[in-house]
């Protein structure tokens, strides 16, 4: 294959593969919680953005997140997290509570009855 061939091909496969990897990234992206990288939305919850919050402290970061669901429960929600955040290298401690180095997670549940309302409340390398 000539050098003008070869550069044709590695700039369109650049092109094509780089915009389907920033489309497919993009989505991924969007479906983790605010402020942490690894942690996904599970799908039928939406996160309430007036009741997020997320910020750096000397000893870490805090990350504080309110979703609800009109369909799912609960238990659907443990049963989610607790096989999700073990995939991700999370320790299940107990329920609702994780653990990964010097990062916790814990969770709340706010309300059971539809809507359902969890608050995840994570500490990320110490947090306080």
């Amino acid at each position: 294959m000539s050098a003008s061939k070869l550069k044709t091909l590695l700039f369109f496969s650049v092109t094509v593969f780089g915009g389907i990897w920033g489309d497919v990234s993009s989505a991924i992206a969007e479906t983790y919680l605010p402020g942490t990288e690894d942690v996904p939305l599970m799908p039928g919850f939406e996160v309430l953005p007036a009741e997020t919050v997320d910020f750096d402290t000397p000893a870490g970061q805090i990350v504080l997140v309110t979703m609800q669901s009109r369909d799912k429960t609960a238990d659907s929600f443990f049963d989610f997290y607790r096989s999700t955040l073990q995939a991700l290298g999370w320790q299940y401690q107990q329920k609702g509570y994780f653990t990964r180095d010097k990062d916790t997670l814990s969770w709340h549940v706010e309300k059971k009855a539809a809507p359902t309302r969890i608050r995840f409340d994570i500490f990320l390398n110490g947090g306080i």
